[in-house]
């Protein structure tokens, strides 16, 4: 394949420019059915096409599209493809040559007689940073040959099998940094070029997005301060002015972060992570099988070699496997301390705790990244005992993937019903078979649906006012309440009639009459992904003849000092005649033959009362991750630390009220995520 023409000519620049790109017999046979392109900018070419999924790569720490299987990725010094022009006076040799663009006049990584250790590590480190390169290039670049203990302590060797980086050597035995090292730069007070230092940020951010870090731990913010005074010994000098040099192939961009999220999102692919997992497991096999020959069998040294070198492979692949999970599922985070919670129990004026909810307080947010809404409509059947819910749930997922359903318990049955072709407009949902429209006078619910096989005609009308904590009901996380990296928010209606009918084969009819039927809504949206948001869960809905009783508590993890949020309301008949946040959970007689210390009893306690009840009904016990692969499951595990389980119950329970007394039906959610 050649090019005559490259770009415009100028009269510096040679009239026949010629471009060499070495294929193999599987990159030709994907090319006959992925169209591709090369791009050619300021000497420097990329190949791009339509692929499968994608090898494994540097995990961005911060990009604004997902890396999908039919998306368009660039490959940069993939083994599929080497991209290297011909002999050519007037073009740069190859991309392995960008670090020797440094002239004899300006060099900041090379070693004076008169630097310190210190001196000379960190023009180590910082000369690492740019990407994979060999012993050789750095002994000549730095003018220092006393590295071994250097890369000992600082690098590890590099396995083109795992990551690509815009810099790299053709020489397979080349060195990186280890990722722990990467938080020892500061990349604006170092003298690299403008494309360079781009390249090391993204480079920093990726590591510490393996390392289980944050997107607003202080390490991340360094990378982007402005340049501060340093010591003498280590200052740089300013680099000179040069000769205009060629631009990296790849400029890592940064995106803005989203004002609602300061945290931004790791933007990932599920099933790019999937196909991680399986190489691992794949390579893992075959590390397995040559142990067990080499145990059982006396074998040559090249085995012995290939051993060794499929161990480190796997140790390392196990960390990318890991740091493509934390992508999806979050790490357990740092401590950022009580400082970084705003919970709406410590928001709220002294003198209104609450205030009654307005039409406004249920309307969608739709958010522009990850977060889940619900909607969620209990049904309590006094005299016949039917119960259950129907919830509306919408969710965006690394501000890419949303989706949104139907769900329904009832009377012990579960159903997950996807909507198709759903539009969400300020309070209402309309999808294929499905609406949810809230009255002009913001009093009731008309829920219908003909979705699957089951059949849905309910509504839900106040008895009392609905409520919403101080302004807005919402807790806040993050060090600026102005801009919150992560919230929760809940808006209620204690207390509704419910009139409806439920049909299914498995169900038959169940007819649901105002006159013995209440019901309790609940509106929630949670932006942030959930195990770092709460560690735990307690919630009651309690319905009997005279009173109603909500209780929401959640306590977050250590990462948020163990905060703890409880709201409670108790409805007498349609007044609201407590709304109070000094509220309580105590479990009782905890079992010790479950992954989670699950009580036997549990009481509500509020400021003029309390709700007891023995918890004898186990609706279900939902492992929150039961459809993930026990492999991967496992790594979750032991990334984040989460363990999801919900233990739902639907019981009777006592209320005591400023005296007062009744027995009624509880619905009650336990929920453990993680310590």
């Amino acid at each position: 394949m050649s090019v005559t023409i490259l770009e415009p000519l100028t009269a510096e620049t040679s009239k026949t420019i010629a471009i060499k790109i070495k294929l193999n017999n599987d990159l030709i046979e994907k090319l006959r059915n992925n169209p591709a392109k090369l791009i050619v900018r300021n000497g420097n070419y990329v190949c791009i096409w339509k692929s499968d999924p994608p090898k494994i790569k540097n995990i961005p720490s911060s990009t604004p599209t997902p890396r999908t299987p039919t998306s368009v990725s660039p490959i940069v010094r993939s083994p599929q493809v080497i991209v290297a022009p011909s002999s050519s006076s007037s073009l740069t040799s190859s991309f392995t040559s960008a670090r020797a663009v440094y002239s004899q006049a300006y060099n900041p990584f090379k070693v004076a007689q008169e630097d310190s250790q210190d001196v000379i590590i960190k023009k180590f480190l910082h000369l690492l940073s740019l990407g994979p390169i060999s012993y050789a290039s750095i002994t000549e670049l730095m003018h220092y040959h006393d590295i071994d203990d250097l890369l000992s302590q600082h690098a590890e060797k590099f396995h083109n099998f795992l990551d690509e980086y815009p810099y790299m050597e053709d020489s397979s035995d080349t060195f990186i940094l280890k990722d722990k090292t990467y938080k020892q730069l500061i990349p604006l007070n170092w003298g690299y070029k403008d494309d360079e230092r781009e390249m090391v940020k993204s480079n920093i951010n990726n590591a510490l997005t393996r390392l289980g870090y944050s997107k607003t731990h202080p390490v991340r913010k360094k990378i982007c301060q402005k340049p501060a005074e340093v010591s003498k010994e280590s200052s740089q000098p300013s680099q000179p002015s040069q000769p205009s040099q060629p631009s990296q192939p790849t400029k890592p961009s940064q995106p803005p972060i989203s004002k609602a999220n300061g945290r931004g999102d790791i933007v990932s692919d599920e099933k790019y992570f999937q196909n991680l997992a399986v190489l691992f497991k794949e390579k893992y096999q075959e590390y397995s099988q040559l142990y067990t020959q080499l145990k059982n069998h006396t074998t040559d040294k090249a085995d012995l070699i290939k051993l060794v070198d499929l161990h480190n492979l796997l140790r390392e692949m196990l960390k990318w496997v890991q740091g493509g999970l934390s992508a999806v599922a979050g790490t357990t985070e740092p401590e950022y301390g009580p400082e970084a919670i705003h919970p709406i129990t410590r928001r709220v004026k002294e003198e209104q705790v609450s205030r009654t909810s307005t039409r406004d307080d249920f309307k969608w947010q739709l958010l522009s990244y990850t977060n889940v809404e619900t909607l969620t409509m209990y049904f309590t059947d006094l005299s016949h005992k039917n119960k259950g819910f129907v919830q509306v749930i919408y969710s965006l997922i690394m501000g890419v993937v949303n989706t949104a359903h139907l769900n329904l318990r009832c009377n012990g049955k579960w159903y997950s019903l996807p909507l198709q072709d759903y539009v969400i407009t300020g309070n209402d949902v309309v999808a294929k078979n499905f609406s949810l429209t809230l009255a002009e006078d913001g009093k009731s619910y008309h829920l219908k649906s003909a979705v699957g096989a089951t059949m849905i005609d309910m509504t839900f009308s106040q008895i009392s006012p609905g409520v919403i904590f101080g302004e807005d009901g919402t807790t806040l996380y993050g060090t600026d309440v102005e801009n919150p990296w992560g919230i929760m928010r809940h808006s209620f209606w204690p207390r509704c009639s419910v009139e409806g009918v439920i049909i299914n084969n498995d169900l038959g009819k169940v007819e649901l009459s105002s006159q013995n039927t209440l019901g309790m809504v609940v509106m929630a949206l949670q932006g942030m992904k959930p195990h770092h948001a709460a560690a735990s869960w307690n919630f009651l809905n309690y319905q009997g003849e005279e009173f109603s009783a909500v209780v929401m508590e959640f306590t977050t993890p250590k990462s948020y000092a163990k905060t703890r949020v409880n709201i409670g309301i108790i409805v007498k008949g349609d007044k609201i005649v407590s709304a109070s946040i000094d509220n309580d959970v105590i479990h009782e007689r905890p079992k010790d033959n479950d992954i989670w210390p699950v009580p036997e009893k549990i009481t509500f306690k509020f400021p003029d009362g309390q709700i007891v009840g023995e918890l004898k009904n186990l609706v279900e016990r939902v492992d929150v991750m039961a459809e993930i692969p026990q492999f991967v499951k496992n790594l979750v595990s032991n990334i984040s630390g989460a363990k999801p389980y919900i233990y739902q119950y639907a019981d009777d329970f006592e209320l005591e009220f400023k005296g007062e007394k009744e027995k009624g039906l509880g619905y009650c959610e336990v929920t453990f995520i993680s310590e």
